[in-house]
Protein backbone atom coordinates (compact mmCIF):
# COMPACT_ATOMS: atom_id res chain seq x y z
CA UNK A 1 0.00 0.00 0.00
CA UNK A 2 2.97 2.55 0.71
CA UNK A 3 4.32 2.35 -2.97
CA UNK A 4 1.21 2.51 -4.14
CA UNK A 5 0.29 5.89 -2.78
CA UNK A 6 3.57 7.33 -4.29
CA UNK A 7 3.41 5.77 -7.52
CA UNK A 8 0.03 6.59 -7.85
CA UNK A 9 0.70 10.59 -7.31
CA UNK A 10 4.29 10.59 -9.17
CA UNK A 11 3.90 7.92 -12.07
CA UNK A 12 -0.22 7.89 -13.23
CA UNK A 13 -0.06 8.98 -16.33
CA UNK A 14 3.40 7.66 -17.01
CA UNK A 15 1.44 5.08 -19.75
CA UNK A 16 -0.18 8.46 -21.50
CA UNK A 17 2.80 9.50 -22.53
CA UNK A 18 3.08 12.94 -20.66
CA UNK A 19 6.01 13.70 -18.50
CA UNK A 20 5.01 12.25 -15.08
CA UNK A 21 7.49 14.87 -13.16
CA UNK A 22 4.88 17.56 -13.87
CA UNK A 23 2.35 16.00 -11.49
CA UNK A 24 3.85 15.58 -8.28
CA UNK A 25 2.37 15.56 -5.58
CA UNK A 26 2.38 19.10 -4.80
CA UNK A 27 0.09 20.31 -6.91
CA UNK A 28 -2.23 17.62 -6.48
CA UNK A 29 -2.71 18.38 -2.60
CA UNK A 30 -2.69 21.78 -3.07
CA UNK A 31 -6.09 21.41 -5.41
CA UNK A 32 -7.24 19.27 -3.22
CA UNK A 33 -7.10 21.26 0.37
CA UNK A 34 -8.02 24.85 -1.18
CA UNK A 35 -11.05 22.50 -2.60
CA UNK A 36 -11.80 22.84 1.29
CA UNK A 37 -13.29 24.87 3.58
CA UNK A 38 -13.26 24.60 7.70
CA UNK A 39 -15.12 25.80 10.04
CA UNK A 40 -14.01 29.64 10.35
CA UNK A 41 -16.44 32.73 10.93
CA UNK A 42 -18.47 34.59 13.64
CA UNK A 43 -18.22 33.72 17.33
CA UNK A 44 -21.70 32.54 17.50
CA UNK A 45 -21.58 30.91 14.44
CA UNK A 46 -18.26 28.72 15.23
CA UNK A 47 -19.71 28.10 19.20
CA UNK A 48 -22.90 26.65 17.67
CA UNK A 49 -21.18 23.94 15.28
CA UNK A 50 -21.88 25.85 12.36
CA UNK A 51 -25.46 25.23 12.09
CA UNK A 52 -26.80 28.52 11.29
CA UNK A 53 -27.68 28.06 8.50
CA UNK A 54 -31.19 27.21 8.98
CA UNK A 55 -31.21 29.44 11.99
CA UNK A 56 -30.25 32.50 10.36
CA UNK A 57 -29.29 36.01 11.18
CA UNK A 58 -25.50 35.79 11.41
CA UNK A 59 -23.00 37.30 9.31
CA UNK A 60 -21.01 33.93 8.56
CA UNK A 61 -24.27 33.48 6.73
CA UNK A 62 -22.84 35.25 3.77
CA UNK A 63 -20.25 32.21 3.17
CA UNK A 64 -23.09 29.69 3.92
CA UNK A 65 -26.72 30.02 3.64
CA UNK A 66 -27.71 33.80 2.30
CA UNK A 67 -31.24 33.25 2.53
CA UNK A 68 -30.97 33.88 6.51
CA UNK A 69 -29.71 37.21 5.77
CA UNK A 70 -33.22 38.20 5.32
CA UNK A 71 -33.89 37.62 9.27
CA UNK A 72 -32.17 40.77 10.55
CA UNK A 73 -35.06 43.18 11.29
CA UNK A 74 -31.98 45.88 12.22
CA UNK A 75 -29.04 46.83 10.57
CA UNK A 76 -25.71 45.26 12.66
CA UNK A 77 -21.86 45.71 11.94
CA UNK A 78 -20.17 42.77 13.30
CA UNK A 79 -16.22 42.05 13.73
CA UNK A 80 -14.03 38.80 14.92
CA UNK A 81 -10.67 38.68 15.73
CA UNK A 82 -8.99 34.99 16.20
CA UNK A 83 -6.05 33.26 17.31
CA UNK A 84 -5.41 29.46 16.32
CA UNK A 85 -2.65 27.32 17.38
CA UNK A 86 -1.83 24.32 15.35
CA UNK A 87 -0.19 21.24 17.03
CA UNK A 88 0.72 18.67 14.59
CA UNK A 89 2.76 15.59 16.22
CA UNK A 90 4.64 13.89 13.47
CA UNK A 91 6.10 10.16 12.54
CA UNK A 92 9.10 9.83 10.15
CA UNK A 93 8.70 5.98 9.26
CA UNK A 94 11.11 4.34 6.99
CA UNK A 95 9.40 0.90 5.71
CA UNK A 96 11.70 -1.93 4.49
CA UNK A 97 8.93 -3.94 3.76
CA UNK A 98 9.23 -6.66 6.44
CA UNK A 99 8.59 -3.66 9.05
CA UNK A 100 9.57 -0.21 9.74
CA UNK A 101 11.43 2.29 12.29
CA UNK A 102 9.89 5.28 13.33
CA UNK A 103 11.18 8.52 14.87
CA UNK A 104 8.71 11.21 16.52
CA UNK A 105 8.47 14.91 16.62
CA UNK A 106 6.45 17.82 17.79
CA UNK A 107 5.73 21.40 16.01
CA UNK A 108 3.24 24.31 16.72
CA UNK A 109 2.57 26.96 14.74
CA UNK A 110 0.45 30.36 16.02
CA UNK A 111 -1.68 32.70 14.06
CA UNK A 112 -3.42 35.69 14.34
CA UNK A 113 -6.59 36.21 11.73
CA UNK A 114 -9.69 38.26 11.35
CA UNK A 115 -12.34 35.45 10.96
CA UNK A 116 -15.01 37.73 9.88
CA UNK A 117 -16.17 41.69 9.44
CA UNK A 118 -18.87 42.74 7.53
CA UNK A 119 -22.24 45.08 8.03
CA UNK A 120 -25.77 44.37 7.28
CA UNK A 121 -28.06 47.11 6.26
CA UNK A 122 -31.80 45.92 6.78
CA UNK A 123 -34.57 47.27 5.15
CA UNK A 124 -37.70 46.59 7.10
CA UNK A 125 -40.94 47.13 5.17
CA UNK A 126 -44.54 47.20 6.17
CA UNK A 127 -45.35 43.61 7.95
CA UNK A 128 -48.37 43.68 5.86
CA UNK A 129 -46.31 43.45 2.53
CA UNK A 130 -45.53 39.98 1.09
CA UNK A 131 -41.85 40.89 0.78
CA UNK A 132 -41.27 42.74 4.22
CA UNK A 133 -37.18 43.09 3.96
CA UNK A 134 -35.18 44.07 1.30
CA UNK A 135 -31.59 43.56 2.81
CA UNK A 136 -28.03 44.33 1.78
CA UNK A 137 -25.23 42.95 3.13
CA UNK A 138 -21.47 43.16 2.72
CA UNK A 139 -18.25 41.32 4.30
CA UNK A 140 -15.33 39.38 4.45
CA UNK A 141 -15.53 35.72 6.03
CA UNK A 142 -12.39 33.34 6.35
CA UNK A 143 -13.25 30.29 4.97
CA UNK A 144 -10.05 28.28 4.88
CA UNK A 145 -6.76 28.10 7.23
CA UNK A 146 -3.66 26.32 5.84
CA UNK A 147 -0.94 27.32 8.68
CA UNK A 148 0.78 24.10 9.71
CA UNK A 149 4.06 23.16 10.10
CA UNK A 150 5.49 19.44 10.09
CA UNK A 151 9.21 18.61 10.59
CA UNK A 152 10.05 15.03 9.85
CA UNK A 153 13.48 12.70 9.81
CA UNK A 154 15.84 10.35 11.49
CA UNK A 155 19.40 10.02 12.47
CA UNK A 156 19.90 6.80 10.73
CA UNK A 157 18.30 5.50 7.66
CA UNK A 158 20.72 2.60 6.21
CA UNK A 159 17.74 1.58 3.63
CA UNK A 160 17.77 3.91 1.25
CA UNK A 161 18.96 7.81 0.58
CA UNK A 162 16.91 10.86 -1.07
CA UNK A 163 20.14 11.63 -3.01
CA UNK A 164 20.00 8.15 -4.81
CA UNK A 165 16.45 8.31 -5.09
CA UNK A 166 16.49 11.72 -6.80
CA UNK A 167 19.49 9.89 -9.36
CA UNK A 168 17.31 6.92 -9.84
CA UNK A 169 14.62 9.92 -10.97
CA UNK A 170 16.84 11.59 -13.25
CA UNK A 171 17.81 8.27 -14.93
CA UNK A 172 14.18 7.31 -15.37
CA UNK A 173 13.44 10.72 -16.59
CA UNK A 174 16.43 10.90 -19.40
CA UNK A 175 15.22 7.21 -20.45
CA UNK A 176 11.52 8.17 -21.14
CA UNK A 177 13.14 11.61 -22.72
CA UNK A 178 15.15 9.62 -25.24
CA UNK A 179 12.47 7.08 -26.15
CA UNK A 180 10.41 9.60 -27.46
CA UNK A 181 8.44 10.80 -24.25
CA UNK A 182 7.22 14.45 -25.22
CA UNK A 183 7.98 17.29 -23.17
CA UNK A 184 11.73 17.06 -22.15
CA UNK A 185 14.37 19.67 -21.97
CA UNK A 186 17.61 19.18 -23.62
CA UNK A 187 20.01 17.99 -20.84
CA UNK A 188 21.92 20.15 -19.15
CA UNK A 189 19.32 22.48 -19.60
CA UNK A 190 16.22 23.77 -17.51
CA UNK A 191 12.86 23.59 -18.84
CA UNK A 192 10.91 26.42 -20.43
CA UNK A 193 7.74 27.91 -18.84
CA UNK A 194 5.60 26.03 -22.10
CA UNK A 195 6.75 22.95 -20.45
CA UNK A 196 4.33 23.94 -17.30
CA UNK A 197 7.10 21.54 -15.28
CA UNK A 198 7.16 24.45 -12.14
CA UNK A 199 4.17 22.84 -10.88
CA UNK A 200 6.61 19.26 -10.72
CA UNK A 201 8.54 20.32 -7.73
CA UNK A 202 9.83 16.72 -7.73
CA UNK A 203 11.50 17.18 -11.41
CA UNK A 204 12.48 20.45 -10.47
CA UNK A 205 14.14 18.77 -7.43
CA UNK A 206 16.29 16.88 -9.68
CA UNK A 207 17.20 19.26 -11.77
CA UNK A 208 18.43 21.11 -9.23
CA UNK A 209 20.40 17.96 -7.55
CA UNK A 210 21.99 17.33 -10.88
CA UNK A 211 23.46 20.77 -11.18
CA UNK A 212 24.60 20.92 -7.24
CA UNK A 213 26.58 17.91 -8.20
CA UNK A 214 24.73 15.91 -5.61
CA UNK A 215 23.79 13.43 -8.90
CA UNK A 216 25.75 13.35 -11.86
CA UNK A 217 25.82 11.55 -14.87
CA UNK A 218 27.86 8.26 -15.13
CA UNK A 219 28.23 8.79 -18.61
CA UNK A 220 26.90 11.62 -20.59
CA UNK A 221 23.21 12.30 -20.12
CA UNK A 222 22.52 8.39 -19.81
CA UNK A 223 22.69 6.65 -16.44
CA UNK A 224 22.59 8.58 -12.76
CA UNK A 225 24.03 7.96 -9.76
CA UNK A 226 25.14 9.14 -6.37
CA UNK A 227 28.06 9.34 -3.87
CA UNK A 228 26.08 6.66 -2.27
CA UNK A 229 25.99 2.80 -2.60
CA UNK A 230 23.34 1.14 -1.62
CA UNK A 231 24.79 -1.87 0.15
CA UNK A 232 26.68 1.16 2.78
CA UNK A 233 24.28 3.59 2.87
CA UNK A 234 24.22 5.24 6.59
CA UNK A 235 22.48 8.61 6.41
CA UNK A 236 20.77 11.15 8.68
CA UNK A 237 17.66 13.09 7.53
CA UNK A 238 16.22 16.08 8.66
CA UNK A 239 13.24 18.13 6.79
CA UNK A 240 10.48 20.42 7.82
CA UNK A 241 7.38 21.47 5.57
CA UNK A 242 5.56 24.42 6.15
CA UNK A 243 2.14 25.60 4.90
CA UNK A 244 1.00 28.54 5.15
CA UNK A 245 -2.07 30.97 3.78
CA UNK A 246 -5.69 30.98 3.44
CA UNK A 247 -9.14 31.99 1.90
CA UNK A 248 -10.95 35.25 2.81
CA UNK A 249 -13.80 35.56 0.72
CA UNK A 250 -15.10 38.92 0.14
CA UNK A 251 -19.21 38.92 -0.81
CA UNK A 252 -21.74 41.05 -1.60
CA UNK A 253 -25.45 39.75 -1.06
CA UNK A 254 -28.82 40.04 -1.18
CA UNK A 255 -31.75 38.76 1.00
CA UNK A 256 -35.52 39.07 1.10
CA UNK A 257 -38.47 37.92 3.88
CA UNK A 258 -41.72 36.67 2.33
CA UNK A 259 -44.31 36.75 4.64
CA UNK A 260 -41.86 35.90 7.57
CA UNK A 261 -42.38 32.41 6.34
CA UNK A 262 -40.16 32.19 3.40
CA UNK A 263 -36.35 33.45 2.87
CA UNK A 264 -34.57 33.71 -0.15
CA UNK A 265 -31.09 35.20 -0.30
CA UNK A 266 -28.38 35.01 -3.26
CA UNK A 267 -24.43 35.98 -2.54
CA UNK A 268 -21.82 36.93 -4.84
CA UNK A 269 -18.11 35.55 -3.54
CA UNK A 270 -14.37 36.53 -4.89
CA UNK A 271 -12.23 34.51 -2.47
CA UNK A 272 -8.59 35.28 -1.91
CA UNK A 273 -6.37 32.30 -2.14
CA UNK A 274 -2.98 32.27 -0.86
CA UNK A 275 -1.46 28.66 -0.54
CA UNK A 276 2.38 28.99 0.67
CA UNK A 277 4.54 25.51 1.30
CA UNK A 278 8.32 26.00 2.53
CA UNK A 279 9.80 22.71 2.02
CA UNK A 280 13.92 22.59 3.65
CA UNK A 281 15.84 19.07 3.68
CA UNK A 282 19.47 18.07 4.91
CA UNK A 283 20.80 15.17 4.30
CA UNK A 284 23.84 14.10 6.36
CA UNK A 285 26.40 11.00 5.07
CA UNK A 286 27.17 8.79 8.36
CA UNK A 287 29.01 5.92 6.86
CA UNK A 288 31.93 4.54 3.83
CA UNK A 289 31.18 6.06 0.36
CA UNK A 290 33.11 3.61 -1.55
CA UNK A 291 33.70 4.44 -5.20
CA UNK A 292 32.67 7.49 -6.38
CA UNK A 293 32.42 8.69 -9.90
CA UNK A 294 33.02 12.14 -8.53
CA UNK A 295 36.31 11.75 -6.54
CA UNK A 296 37.86 14.70 -7.58
CA UNK A 297 36.23 16.48 -4.66
CA UNK A 298 36.99 13.94 -2.40
CA UNK A 299 34.22 12.18 0.63
CA UNK A 300 30.99 13.13 -0.13
CA UNK A 301 29.64 14.88 3.33
CA UNK A 302 25.94 15.91 2.88
CA UNK A 303 23.66 18.25 0.54
CA UNK A 304 20.62 20.43 1.31
CA UNK A 305 17.95 21.74 0.31
CA UNK A 306 15.69 24.85 0.46
CA UNK A 307 12.38 24.93 -1.55
CA UNK A 308 9.31 27.69 -1.98
CA UNK A 309 6.26 27.16 -3.45
CA UNK A 310 3.17 29.81 -3.78
CA UNK A 311 -0.11 29.76 -5.24
CA UNK A 312 -1.89 33.01 -4.69
CA UNK A 313 -5.24 34.27 -7.11
CA UNK A 314 -8.31 35.29 -7.10
CA UNK A 315 -12.04 33.82 -8.16
CA UNK A 316 -15.51 34.54 -8.34
CA UNK A 317 -18.55 32.19 -7.30
CA UNK A 318 -21.98 32.53 -6.31
CA UNK A 319 -24.04 31.27 -3.75
CA UNK A 320 -28.13 30.81 -3.30
CA UNK A 321 -29.85 29.43 -0.70
CA UNK A 322 -33.55 29.43 0.77
CA UNK A 323 -35.39 29.23 4.07
CA UNK A 324 -38.72 27.96 5.23
CA UNK A 325 -40.65 28.05 8.62
CA UNK A 326 -42.32 24.73 8.98
CA UNK A 327 -44.39 25.10 12.62
CA UNK A 328 -43.63 28.24 14.58
CA UNK A 329 -40.63 26.61 15.87
CA UNK A 330 -39.30 24.35 13.03
CA UNK A 331 -37.31 25.50 10.27
CA UNK A 332 -35.79 24.13 7.19
CA UNK A 333 -32.87 25.20 4.85
CA UNK A 334 -30.99 24.25 1.81
CA UNK A 335 -28.43 26.24 -0.37
CA UNK A 336 -26.05 25.54 -3.52
CA UNK A 337 -22.57 26.91 -4.21
CA UNK A 338 -21.59 27.23 -8.00
CA UNK A 339 -18.13 26.45 -8.64
CA UNK A 340 -15.41 28.87 -7.51
CA UNK A 341 -13.62 30.16 -11.16
CA UNK A 342 -10.01 31.11 -10.02
CA UNK A 343 -7.07 32.48 -11.69
CA UNK A 344 -3.99 31.39 -9.40
CA UNK A 345 -0.32 32.55 -9.94
CA UNK A 346 2.24 29.90 -8.90
CA UNK A 347 6.04 31.45 -7.89
CA UNK A 348 8.66 28.83 -7.49
CA UNK A 349 12.84 28.77 -6.25
CA UNK A 350 14.49 26.00 -5.22
CA UNK A 351 18.06 26.19 -3.99
CA UNK A 352 20.48 23.44 -3.46
CA UNK A 353 24.25 22.53 -2.28
CA UNK A 354 26.55 19.49 -2.40
CA UNK A 355 29.22 19.65 0.45
CA UNK A 356 32.90 17.38 0.15
CA UNK A 357 35.49 16.82 1.74
CA UNK A 358 37.83 18.98 -0.95
CA UNK A 359 35.65 21.45 -2.19
CA UNK A 360 31.90 23.41 -2.24
CA UNK A 361 33.03 25.45 -4.82
CA UNK A 362 30.01 25.83 -7.41
CA UNK A 363 27.78 23.49 -5.89
CA UNK A 364 25.08 26.19 -5.15
CA UNK A 365 22.14 26.43 -7.29
CA UNK A 366 19.80 28.87 -6.81
CA UNK A 367 16.59 28.87 -9.06
CA UNK A 368 13.42 30.44 -9.69
CA UNK A 369 11.06 29.64 -12.05
CA UNK A 370 8.64 32.48 -14.36
CA UNK A 371 5.13 32.94 -12.67
CA UNK A 372 2.99 30.41 -14.11
CA UNK A 373 -0.86 31.50 -14.39
CA UNK A 374 -3.53 28.45 -14.71
CA UNK A 375 -7.23 28.10 -14.44
CA UNK A 376 -8.44 26.49 -10.77
CA UNK A 377 -12.01 25.57 -10.62
CA UNK A 378 -13.02 24.17 -7.34
CA UNK A 379 -16.41 21.80 -7.25
CA UNK A 380 -20.27 22.52 -6.58
CA UNK A 381 -21.57 22.36 -2.58
CA UNK A 382 -24.97 21.94 -2.06
CA UNK A 383 -26.35 21.50 2.06
CA UNK A 384 -29.50 21.48 3.56
CA UNK A 385 -30.43 21.69 7.74
CA UNK A 386 -33.34 21.77 9.95
CA UNK A 387 -33.55 23.34 13.20
CA UNK A 388 -36.07 23.81 16.25
CA UNK A 389 -36.48 26.66 18.58
CA UNK A 390 -36.87 26.31 21.88
CA UNK A 391 -38.98 29.42 22.05
CA UNK A 392 -36.90 32.60 23.77
CA UNK A 393 -34.77 29.76 25.34
CA UNK A 394 -32.36 28.99 22.24
CA UNK A 395 -32.08 26.33 19.40
CA UNK A 396 -31.31 23.12 18.34
CA UNK A 397 -30.24 22.39 14.38
CA UNK A 398 -28.26 19.94 12.36
CA UNK A 399 -26.88 20.34 8.95
CA UNK A 400 -25.22 18.11 5.87
CA UNK A 401 -23.06 19.69 3.17
CA UNK A 402 -21.75 17.70 0.18
CA UNK A 403 -18.60 18.75 -1.70
CA UNK A 404 -18.32 17.13 -5.04
CA UNK A 405 -14.74 17.08 -4.88
CA UNK A 406 -13.89 14.80 -7.85
CA UNK A 407 -15.23 17.97 -9.48
CA UNK A 408 -11.88 19.62 -9.22
CA UNK A 409 -10.51 20.57 -11.89
CA UNK A 410 -7.12 22.38 -13.50
CA UNK A 411 -7.18 23.60 -16.65
CA UNK A 412 -3.90 24.79 -18.25
CA UNK A 413 -4.27 27.24 -21.32
CA UNK A 414 -3.79 25.76 -25.00
CA UNK A 415 -2.63 22.18 -23.13
CA UNK A 416 -5.48 20.03 -23.21
CA UNK A 417 -3.72 16.86 -23.44
CA UNK A 418 -1.72 18.00 -20.44
CA UNK A 419 -5.48 19.31 -18.83
CA UNK A 420 -6.97 15.85 -19.61
CA UNK A 421 -4.09 13.76 -17.79
CA UNK A 422 -3.68 16.28 -14.49
CA UNK A 423 -7.38 16.13 -13.85
CA UNK A 424 -7.37 12.34 -14.33
CA UNK A 425 -4.75 12.15 -11.70
CA UNK A 426 -7.00 14.25 -9.47
CA UNK A 427 -9.91 12.68 -9.94
CA UNK A 428 -8.11 9.23 -8.78
CA UNK A 429 -6.64 10.80 -5.63
CA UNK A 430 -10.07 12.73 -4.54
CA UNK A 431 -13.35 11.55 -3.26
CA UNK A 432 -16.69 13.73 -2.72
CA UNK A 433 -16.37 14.65 1.42
CA UNK A 434 -19.83 14.98 3.27
CA UNK A 435 -19.69 17.25 6.02
CA UNK A 436 -22.39 16.62 9.16
CA UNK A 437 -23.41 19.30 11.63
CA UNK A 438 -24.75 19.39 15.10
CA UNK A 439 -25.29 22.40 17.32
CA UNK A 440 -26.90 24.47 19.65
CA UNK A 441 -27.52 27.83 21.82
CA UNK A 442 -29.17 27.74 25.10
CA UNK A 443 -30.51 31.25 26.39
CA UNK A 444 -29.96 32.00 30.39
CA UNK A 445 -31.48 35.54 30.94
CA UNK A 446 -28.44 37.72 28.60
CA UNK A 447 -26.66 35.05 28.51
CA UNK A 448 -25.90 32.53 25.60
CA UNK A 449 -24.44 28.72 25.70
CA UNK A 450 -23.78 27.05 22.78
CA UNK A 451 -22.30 23.96 21.54
CA UNK A 452 -21.36 21.93 18.58
CA UNK A 453 -19.45 18.90 16.95
CA UNK A 454 -18.68 18.41 13.59
CA UNK A 455 -17.64 15.56 10.89
CA UNK A 456 -15.98 15.78 7.43
CA UNK A 457 -15.39 12.15 5.75
CA UNK A 458 -12.24 11.68 4.02
CA UNK A 459 -11.26 13.91 0.85
CA UNK A 460 -8.97 11.29 -0.73
CA UNK A 461 -9.67 7.74 -2.53
CA UNK A 462 -9.04 4.79 -1.38
CA UNK A 463 -5.70 4.05 -2.87
CA UNK A 464 -4.41 7.37 -1.12
CA UNK A 465 -4.94 6.63 2.34
CA UNK A 466 -2.30 4.80 4.89
CA UNK A 467 -3.83 2.94 7.52
CA UNK A 468 -6.91 5.06 9.33
CA UNK A 469 -4.74 8.52 7.63
CA UNK A 470 -7.38 10.00 6.23
CA UNK A 471 -7.34 13.43 6.73
CA UNK A 472 -10.76 12.91 7.76
CA UNK A 473 -11.87 15.56 10.34
CA UNK A 474 -13.87 15.87 13.84
CA UNK A 475 -14.74 19.48 15.26
CA UNK A 476 -16.24 20.11 19.09
CA UNK A 477 -17.02 24.03 19.66
CA UNK A 478 -18.07 25.97 22.34
CA UNK A 479 -18.86 29.16 22.95
CA UNK A 480 -20.49 32.13 25.38
CA UNK A 481 -22.45 35.28 24.43
CA UNK A 482 -23.52 38.00 25.89
CA UNK A 483 -26.86 40.13 23.97
CA UNK A 484 -27.85 43.67 24.99
CA UNK A 485 -30.08 46.00 23.15
CA UNK A 486 -27.49 47.56 20.63
CA UNK A 487 -24.40 45.61 21.72
CA UNK A 488 -23.54 41.51 21.92
CA UNK A 489 -19.77 40.05 22.47
CA UNK A 490 -19.35 36.61 21.51
CA UNK A 491 -16.93 34.36 22.62
CA UNK A 492 -15.86 30.71 21.29
CA UNK A 493 -13.19 28.42 21.13
CA UNK A 494 -12.94 25.24 18.49
CA UNK A 495 -10.54 22.45 17.87
CA UNK A 496 -10.35 20.33 14.98
CA UNK A 497 -8.36 16.61 14.68
CA UNK A 498 -7.31 15.10 11.60
CA UNK A 499 -4.86 12.51 10.77
CA UNK A 500 -3.22 12.38 7.35
CA UNK A 501 -0.07 10.92 5.65
CA UNK A 502 2.26 12.14 3.04
CA UNK A 503 4.76 10.07 0.94
CA UNK A 504 8.05 11.01 0.90
CA UNK A 505 10.35 8.94 -1.75
CA UNK A 506 10.40 4.96 -1.91
CA UNK A 507 11.94 2.23 -4.15
CA UNK A 508 11.59 -1.24 -5.39
CA UNK A 509 12.45 -4.00 -7.63
CA UNK A 510 11.84 -7.67 -7.60
CA UNK A 511 14.18 -8.34 -4.26
CA UNK A 512 13.45 -5.37 -2.14
CA UNK A 513 10.67 -2.66 -1.40
CA UNK A 514 11.39 0.83 0.67
CA UNK A 515 9.21 3.29 1.66
CA UNK A 516 9.76 6.69 3.14
CA UNK A 517 6.77 9.03 4.52
CA UNK A 518 5.12 10.89 7.72
CA UNK A 519 2.05 10.76 9.16
CA UNK A 520 0.50 13.58 10.67
CA UNK A 521 -1.85 13.88 13.47
CA UNK A 522 -3.39 17.50 13.53
CA UNK A 523 -4.46 19.49 15.91
CA UNK A 524 -5.92 23.01 15.82
CA UNK A 525 -7.37 24.76 18.56
CA UNK A 526 -8.86 28.45 18.30
CA UNK A 527 -9.85 31.18 20.25
CA UNK A 528 -12.18 33.64 19.07
CA UNK A 529 -14.42 36.98 19.62
CA UNK A 530 -17.26 39.04 17.87
CA UNK A 531 -18.45 41.99 18.61
CA UNK A 532 -22.02 43.58 17.49
CA UNK A 533 -23.35 46.91 17.23
CA UNK A 534 -26.98 46.91 16.15
CA UNK A 535 -28.19 50.20 14.87
CA UNK A 536 -30.93 51.67 12.71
Amino acid sequence: MLGRISVSILFLVISCHINAQRFSGAVLRMGTDISQTTLQGTARYVGSGGVMGSVGGDLSNLSTNPAGLGMFSRSELSFTPAFALNHVGSTYIANDGRGQFETNFDQNRYKFTINSLGIVIANRKSDNAVMRSSNVTLGINRTADFNRSVNFGMGRNSLYSYSSYLALLATDAEYDRKNGVPGYPEPGTYPSKRDYSSIANLYNRVLAARNAEVIYSFSPYDYYEDPLKLDSVNVSQYGQMKTTGGITELSFAWSTSLSDKYYIGVSLGIPFINYQTEFIFDEVNRGPVGSSPNAFYGKYGSFEMSEIDKYSGAGVNLKLGGLVKLTENLKASAYIHTPTFAQLTQEYAITTRSFYANSTGGSSTPYRTDEFEFNYITPFKFGTGLSYMLGKRGFIGAEYEFNNLKSLMIDLDNEPQVTNQLNDALWRQNNNTHTFKLGGEYVLESLRFRAGLNYRTTPYSKDFIYNNFNASSLTYTFGLGYRGKQVSIDIAYMNTSSKDYRSFYDYADNTVSYEMGYTMNNSISQFMATLNFRFK
